[in-house]
């Protein structure tokens, strides 16, 4: 009887140590899943801000002849500049 009890026993020990690993593993896919998805967002976010900055810098191209502009976007910055009607356009987003 009390080899039965022994055997469950280190059965069941076994059987929770095998749930807390899948249960860390599980745990870990999922904050990295989390921290991918946000990268992925950041970047979306900063790629559609740049091109909302180059459309205003087109705009006040067309309108006055010189370009100096900060975007600021779902709180990313973009920042273009114009220097010539010849050369040197410069933008950059920072997020």
């Amino acid at each position: 009887m009390h080899n039965i009890k022994g055997v469950i026993a280190t059965i069941t020990v076994i059987f929770v140590l095998i749930l807390i690993i899948m249960s860390g593993v599980t745990l870990l896919l999922w904050t990295n899943h989390a921290r991918i998805t946000e990268r992925q967002i950041k970047r979306i976010r900063a790629f559609y801000t740049a091109e909302a900055a180059l459309a205003r810098a087109l705009d006040e191209l067309r309108r006055t002849g010189a370009v100096s502009s900060n975007l600021n976007l779902n709180g990313l910055t973009a920042n273009l500049t114009y220097n010539s009607p010849t050369d040197s356009v410069t933008a950059k987003v920072n997020y």
